[in-house]
């Protein structure tokens, strides 16, 4: 939540004459910024121009340093012009323009007048002031928390507003005791004004990162919580679950069983925790997830990718949660965890991801299989993400895999022209997957003439003599096993399966 998009409707912190709601500098109050949006000229005039610039820029910082009470809210005003300034571009190849220039000179000289500066910001009301408050609330908590504890004792609304938002961004980067009481004020005094509900869901988050209130607000706020209130998201309940796991995972666990968005971000929340005992709480919850709301697949998926970037440390409790979900789980569940097992990761979850790689190949060549058309399904999104993965693993394991997804694919005819379909379509669209692909049909023709039927071989083939261009017309269809139809004939698509070549 930012401040300006959150204040009270209505409310202007400035005229409305400019259309943005603020009005621009008056050319006595500080030195005129450039006029022009053209590119300064070249040769002598440029230098000139870009001479004037840095007198213009050095001309305001002395003013910031001077009187900063009076320049910084006269520099604030300028937060809504983006007219470039007639100086050289930076590294990134960009130009400031009036509005960053000033953003740069009041982080640049804010511990001139640190508090002003944050009141001059929460006036604007601008995006910009924004922005450069969340900086501040990074790099001046302190500041912030005296801000913050102002404007929640204030007797504006809009103030109160302000309060509840840079409360927030400030609590993470706290560091001493003072400033903690502070934020803990400031929260008990928005907590304090029933009128002002939409604000409490934010104090009651502040109240419980605080060890030293979370016991007392707790139920308060879990019981927002399960009401959906946006200011409660599962991270500010997470730091709970040190000394309150079994309420705040209950709490977790209703929201599991509910549809929409709130199932992932209770996931992407959980994949954090770490401590040994907790973590096999999680991962019993997320089976449970997967069992009750099939649909959570993906959330599930993204849960066990995050946790294989833990690190071997994850394993203990990782590896039978993946192993249950791929032996018992529906193919719904194993196609969401194929690309994140074939993705090639960093080298701290490689082996890991490997490892149940190999449990799902494993799963599909030997385990029980219900309709065909949800088997084939798990094995192309394995083949899709092998392929995605090609430049960033070696080319040997890339070639194994795809070796053993086709002839897992090639036991049944519908499966071969899928494959011959699919490796078609991603080798024209992944260059090097498609090069790879060439190179291995040219190498050893009489290995892969058992998974890669003729037609598709003479497509890749042309593909590579004319420049990867080759059978792009027919190569897509059919090559979704969701949109083929169950029953197609081994030839569908005017070619023989790969097991009959």
């Amino acid at each position: 939540m930012s401040y300006s998009s959150a204040r009270p409707e209505g409310y202007e912190p400035h005229a409305p004459s400019d259309p943005h709601g603020f009005a621009g500098p008056d050319e006595d109050e500080l030195p005129p910024g450039p006029q022009e949006h053209d590119e300064p000229d070249a040769g002598a005039d440029g230098a000139a121009a870009v001479h004037a610039a840095d007198r213009f820029l050095t001309a305001v910082a002395a003013l910031l340093i001077d009187d900063p009470y009076g320049a910084q809210p006269l520099l604030c005003r300028w937060f809504g012009d983006n007219r470039f300034l007639q100086v050289p571009p930076d590294g990134d190849g960009m130009r400031p323009t009036v509005a960053t220039a000033a953003q740069a000179l009041l982080h640049t000289h804010r511990r001139r007048a640190i508090d002003d500066l944050a009141e001059a910001l929460v006036d604007a009301g601008h995006p910009r002031a924004d922005e450069l408050l969340a900086a501040l609330a990074e790099d001046e908590p302190s500041a912030l928390c005296r801000a913050v504890d102002r404007w929640a004792h204030d007797d504006r609304v809009e103030r109160h507003v302000a309060a509840a938002a840079y409360a927030l961004k400030t609590a993470p980067h706290v560091a001493t005791a003072a400033d903690r009481e502070l934020l803990r004020f400031s929260a008990l005094a928005l907590l304090a004004r029933p009128a002002e509900g939409a604000l409490h869901g934010t104090a009651l988050a502040l109240l419980v990162r605080d060890p030293e209130t979370r016991g007392k607000y707790l139920p308060q706020a879990l019981a927002r919580f399960s009401q959906g209130d946006p200011h409660l998201p599962p991270a500010v309940l997470a730091p709970a679950l040190a000394s309150h796991a079994d309420s705040v995972l209950d709490a977790f666990r209703a929201r599991l069983h509910e549809p929409g968005e709130g199932p992932g971000e209770v996931l992407r929340t959980l994949a954090e925790v770490r401590e040994p005992v907790l973590a096999r709480r999680v991962a019993a919850l997320v089976r449970e997830h997967v069992e009750h709301r099939p649909e959570g697949a993906e959330n599930a998926a993204a849960f066990v990718d995050r946790r294989l970037e833990h690190g071997p440390g994850a394993r203990a409790v990782l590896f039978p949660l993946v192993v249950a979900l791929l032996r018992s789980g529906t193919a719904p569940v194993r196609r969401a965890l194929a690309p994140v097992l074939a993705d090639p990761g960093t080298p701290v979850s490689r082996p890991l991801r490997q490892e149940l790689l190999e449990v799902l190949m494993e799963r599909e060549e030997y385990g029980p299989y219900g309709p065909y058309e949800r088997e084939v399904t798990v094995l192309d999104a394995l083949l899709r993400a092998v392929a995605a993965g090609a430049a960033e693993r070696t080319e040997a394991r890339t070639r194994d895999l795809v070796h053993r997804t086709g002839l897992l694919m090639a036991r049944t005819p519908e499966g071969a022209a899928f494959f011959d379909r699919r490796l078609t379509q991603l080798a024209r669209e992944i260059p090097v997957f498609g090069d790879q692909v060439r190179g291995w049909l040219k190498s050893a023709p009489a290995q892969w003439a058992v998974v890669v039927g003729p037609s598709a071989r003479i497509r890749l083939t042309a593909g590579r003599e004319k420049g990867g261009d080759g059978g792009s017309g027919d190569a897509r269809d059919g090559a979704d096993p969701a949109h083929a139809k169950a029953g197609a004939p081994a030839d569908a698509g005017g070619r023989e399966p790969a097991w009959h070549s």
